[in-house]
């Protein structure tokens, strides 16, 4: 491994076409004359590691330098140098972690391989050893795919060209207790910033969780959700209300009351804007618009009293305020919320007595249907009498 090393340094801007710039020469060149060494970029430094010196001898000084949006660096400064002289090594990275590979220590092929950790200065740890390769390999390429880093080629332990090609798993953390990331320094996990505010970002393909999974803040899934349970929901406070439903379904991102579909609120009121029904009385589908659903088909008031009493005596009833009695067999049913118009849906029954044994519920002629209230008699084709169950009910929009 010998020949003379060079302390230029060239750079070229990548275009989005994937062709290459105009080549230029950095001003702050290497602190000294390399050639075979091994380079590699992490976190925004780039590192020269080992090579040969301009008298063709094996070093073992790493340089590192920062890079600048422009593609120029910052001046060189010296990281902590590698255990051994390598030249004609290979350099990688992966997790924040810098690997030397083989190379040449002037006595051939060598198979040890070097590692070390990146700080956030750019500056390196110190150097400790892990499995060497299979065979000794020098002027070799490495690549880290997918978690796995690869050794192509270059000339193995007998310095003879070789088409073996080696595969190891990158380092791996196996965790058997608890994973914090919030309880991180700020100049750890957080930076840089960009994704993660705080503790920084977690990017998997799965995740399998053996117990509980709890997220605090928002959660956004793209491909669907499938549940093999229940479902639970609690509001964001354990006292009052909050604003925001406990569950909504939207129809874009933007949560609005013009794009909110259905909805929960903290107090158990929900809220349907629209709904597709299919079922085995229509093989189609009935999708009503906006507000149609709670319109049509839904009672709005209902009653069930006794009119036989001087004061009818409401038995269970649902926005009804009262009844009032207008004299034998003659009642006013009181909305509590009024309906929209007097154009609204009125149905009943009166239970006959032994006077009057078959009664029916009729709307009365005398006063006019209002939004707020109607009037209804207990009758037959004779007579009218109180009847001791009263019930009615009305449909329409209110």
């Amino acid at each position: 491994s010998g020949g003379n090393g060079t302390t230029t340094i060239n750079y070229a801007k990548l275009n989005s076409d994937g062709t290459i710039g105009a080549w230029a020469t950095t001003t702050n060149s290497l602190p000294a004359a390399r050639g075979s060494h091994g380079s590699v970029v992490v976190n925004g430094y780039v590192y020269v590691v080992g090579g040969n010196d301009n008298g063709g001898s094996a070093v073992s000084t790493v340089y590192y330098a920062k890079l600048n949006a422009d593609g120029t660096l910052n001046a060189w400064q010296t990281a902590n140098s590698l255990p051994a002289a390598r030249a004609s090594l290979s350099a990688t990275a992966n997790n924040g972690y810098i690997y030397a590979s083989g190379g040449n220590g002037g006595f051939g092929s060598e198979s040890a391989v070097y590692y070390a950790r990146v700080n956030n200065d750019g500056s390196l740890s110190a150097w400790a050893s892990t499995n060497s390769l299979p065979d000794g390999r020098q002027q070799h390429t490495s690549v880290v795919v997918n978690g796995y880093v690869y050794s192509f080629g270059g000339q193995g332990g007998d310095n003879q060209p070789t088409a073996i090609n080696y595969y190891s798993s990158a380092a791996r953390t196996l965790i058997a207790g608890s994973l914090d990331l919030f309880g991180l320094a700020s100049t750890t996990l957080s930076d840089p910033s960009g994704f993660g505010s705080t503790g920084g970002s977690l990017f998997a393909g799965s995740i399998f969780s053996n117990g509980m999974l709890e997220v605090t803040g928002n959660t956004q899934l793209w491909n669907g959700l499938s549940v093999s349970g229940t479902i639970s929901l609690q509001a964001a406070t354990s006292t009052g209300s909050q604003a925001s439903p406990v569950f909504s379904i939207t129809t874009n991102a933007t949560s609005t009351a013009a794009n909110t579909v259905f909805s929960v609120s903290s107090t158990g009121s929900t809220t349907l804007s629209q709904l597709t029904i299919n079922n085995n009385f229509d093989a189609g589908s009935t999708t009503p618009s906006r507000n149609t659903l709670y319109k049509e088909n839904i009672v709005k008031g209902w009653v069930n009293f006794d009119g036989s009493v001087a004061s009818p005596t409401i038995r269970d009833a649902f926005n009804v305020s009262s009844i009032t009695d207008n004299g034998t067999g003659d009642y006013t049913v009181n909305w509590t919320t009024s309906f929209a118009t007097a154009n609204y849906a009125v149905s009943g029954s009166c239970e006959g007595s032994a006077s009057v044994p078959r009664l029916f519920l009729s709307i009365s002629r005398t006063t006019t249907m209002t939004s707020g209230l109607v009037r209804v008699g207990c009758q037959n084709s004779a007579s009218t009498d109180d009847s001791e169950r009263v019930m009615v009910m009305a449909i329409g929009d209110q």
